[in-house]
């Protein structure tokens, strides 16, 4: 089983682990633009197409375009070779069979006696044996109790708790969800997960492990998940798989707390913010050492659009010299966040 975390980046163009969309916060200047920009763009940045995670696990916390290990657990529990069927149990005699023949004997001589008693007798009023039968109170063994069911993993049993940056498949990689942080408070604890199932085998990945279609994820876990929304923590989606289809499916929530090696917030800035120049948008301390650009403004879309180059500089209209696509997992803008360099 495997669990590569899907940032939604496409078969075209993938890009090494920790990487984002391939652009991060490098930024773009407006049509009106006030002077030369660093490291200026020229596309639109994030124009990965549809489809799933690159090939690594690893690099820095990011939402949609990150990538993740697609490892393969070498093992099969199901085809153990040390695994050998039990000894085969002794031919037990026909004790049920030998019974009911002495019974049936016995049942012919007693009703020869009961025969040649009742001739006897005559008119004499009987007992009624049914009364008799009909009174006993049923044995222990026919009033057993239900034997207890064990229980197993439910849909949404999860949701609520958190999951590390990096989670593993649980029970040693041969689970079929994930290992969970300790608790939401614990120091590892990274996403929070907001819907989760484990009833979700017709959703169908790829020989490597990638998703065929990531329309299923959007219907469970939102058409927005995955992208990029000035001022909100990132989302995304993990699962686990095997044989074709997904063991479980993940929805999660970056949790709005400081990243100890980034020093910064997994939430996506908005205007008055401060972020810095990695490749994923971490709100930072505007006094912080990493702090490198100040967003002054942001225009917010209908709907994620495929904008070109000249159709995104003509609505970047939020002020500042420079100015930034917000993507979604399908390489769509879904805002521009305008800015400048401190």
């Amino acid at each position: 089983m495997t669990v590569p975390p899907n940032y939604g980046q496409g078969p075209g163009g993938q890009q090494p682990p920790g990487y984002g969309y391939g652009s991060g916060p490098d930024p773009q200047t407006p049509a009106n633009g006030y002077g030369s920009t660093p490291d200026p763009q020229s596309g639109s940045g994030f124009g990965y197409q549809p489809g799933q995670s690159s090939g690594g696990y690893g690099g820095a916390p990011g939402p949609a375009g990150s990538g993740g290990y697609s490892y393969q657990n070498p093992y099969d529990p199901q085809s153990d070779p040390y695994s050998q069927p039990g000894a085969p149990q002794p031919p037990k005699k026909n004790l049920g069979m030998i019974g009911g023949i002495i019974i049936g004997v016995t049942v012919v001589v007693l009703g020869a006696i009961l025969l040649v008693t009742l001739g006897l007798r005559g008119d004499e009023p009987t007992d009624d044996p049914t009364a008799a039968a009909g009174s006993e109170s049923p044995s222990a063994e026919e009033s057993t109790a239900p034997e207890e069911e064990e229980s197993e993993p439910q849909a949404g049993d999860e949701v609520g708790q958190c999951l590390p940056y990096e989670p593993a498949v649980a029970d040693d990689g041969y689970g079929d969800g994930l290992v969970l942080a300790e608790s939401c408070d614990a120091e590892d604890a990274f996403w929070t997960i907001t819907a989760q199932s484990y009833d979700v085998s017709d959703i169908a990945v790829d020989d490597e492990g990638y998703l065929v279609d990531n329309a299923p994820v959007y219907d469970f876990c939102g058409e927005s998940v995955g992208a990029y929304h000035p001022g909100q923590p990132w989302t995304n989606w993990h699962y686990v798989y095997s044989s074709g289809g997904l063991d479980s499916l993940y929805c999660i929530e970056a949790i709005d707390k400081t990243n100890a090696e980034s020093e910064g917030v997994p939430v996506t800035p908005t205007e008055g913010d401060c972020f810095d120049k990695t490749s994923e948008w971490w709100t930072v301390d505007c006094s912080s050492d990493k702090a490198v650009y100040e967003a002054t403004g942001v225009v917010e879309l209908d709907e994620p659009t495929d904008l070109s180059d000249e159709e995104a500089a003509e609505q970047a209209t939020c002020g500042g010299n420079l100015y930034w696509e917000l993507p979604d997992p399908e390489g769509r803008t879904t805002a521009l966040l305008c800015g400048n360099e401190l």
